[in-house]
């Protein structure tokens, strides 16, 4: 089994939130968004989107690339674990096909 890079909400939650004492009220408040998208994002079922990577980087002093490039590790990390469960054979196959068909 795969171990997967965290979601960047848990490193939201664990690493920025819960040591300084912020609720995710709280920081919905502070970067403009709502306390459900904070909520969802540090559950790990929605994206850290470019324009809140800039208002998280605003307000925590880091970089948006730092929050972006956490989502690009966790989504990688979820597609080749879903691409390793497909039989590599019908993936080269299907891949090799397409190539090869002629447009109309």
């Amino acid at each position: 089994m795969q171990k997967f890079p965290p979601h960047p909400g848990r490193i939201l939650e664990e690493k920025y939130l819960r040591p300084r004492g912020f609720t995710h009220k709280d920081i919905a408040a502070a970067v403009g968004v709502s306390r459900g998208l904070i909520s969802s994002i540090c559950a790990g079922s929605r994206r850290v989107t470019p324009q809140l990577a800039i208002e998280l980087a605003r307000f925590f002093a880091t970089t948006p690339q730092f929050w972006l490039y956490s989502q690009a590790d966790y989504d990688l990390a979820v597609e080749e674990d879903l691409n390793r469960s497909s039989s590599p054979a019908t993936a080269g196959t299907l891949a090799v096909s397409s190539l090869m068909t002629k447009p109309s």
